[in-house]
């Protein structure tokens, strides 16, 4: 589920990628007008926009980790990277 939210989540939400770009530089203009951030929400969702989508543009405008809460899948595919690495490192030492 994870993976699919990374990879998926954003083209799920905006099937258009300019939906995605336009709502982020509608929040950067109006937060550069020093309006709210509930004043913004409101006035999305007045647009139609649905809260979901919202959520996500104002968290990725701020810079906010996306993603689901749980597991960190880096956290235990690095151990195996690093392995690798240290094999390779290993191979070419044995080699010379």
């Amino acid at each position: 589920m994870q993976i699919w939210y990374k990879q998926k989540y954003e083209s799920h939400l905006f099937k258009n990628k300019n939906d995605l770009y336009n709502l982020l530089l509608y929040v950067h203009n109006a937060k550069k007008k020093g309006v709210g951030e509930e004043q913004i929400i409101g006035r999305l969702k007045k647009a139609g926009w649905t809260g979901e989508q919202i959520n996500y543009a104002l968290k990725k405008y701020s810079g906010k980790k996306m993603g689901l809460p749980g597991l960190p899948i880096e956290k235990f595919s690095l151990p195996l990277n690093k392995n690798a690495k240290d094999n390779r490192i290993r191979g070419l030492k044995e080699q010379d």
